[in-house]
């Protein structure tokens, strides 16, 4: 058996796993917990969290889904948005769950998250294409 650390075969680190540890950070603190119950998902098939809205300290049942991406740095669109290249599995998967859904796009360059609603994005891949469900992936703006 090896005891020796340098010679040991590790998991490696990655920068993606970090840039997501540093965007979940850093949206967290966004939702005030006197009006948020904010749940992370364990098991990441889509959502990354779920959200229930309270009002007066009930909880209304009520509530919301979203999944944040992140980049290290990404090039501003003319219009000063951002792109997200999104796969059609996740937009369905969002579309699925019944609830309003939402993404969330984390700039590491501007310590920035932007917003995206998944209704008003569904309405414009609608008006583009009527069958944007034939196509694997989707560019989002933010």
């Amino acid at each position: 058996m090896k005891h020796n650390i340098d010679e040991l075969s590790l998991p490696k680190d990655s920068r993606n796993n970090q840039l997501e540890v540093i965007s979940k950070n850093y949206f967290r603190p966004l939702f005030d917990v006197g009006k948020f119950v904010v749940k992370e998902e364990v098991i990441d098939n889509g959502i990354d969290f779920r959200f229930e809205i309270k009002k007066d300290n009930n909880i209304l049942g009520f509530g919301f889904n979203f999944q944040l991406k992140s980049s290290e740095n990404t090039e501003k669109n003319l219009d000063g948005s951002y792109s997200k290249s999104i796969e059609l599995s996740n937009i369905e998967y969002l579309l699925n769950n019944g609830q309003p859904a939402f993404y969330g796009f984390y700039i590491e360059q501007d310590k920035t998250i932007y917003f995206a609603n998944l209704k008003k994005i569904i309405y414009g891949l609608n008006a583009k294409n009527s069958n944007w469900q034939e196509q694997p992936n989707h560019t989002i703006r933010f």
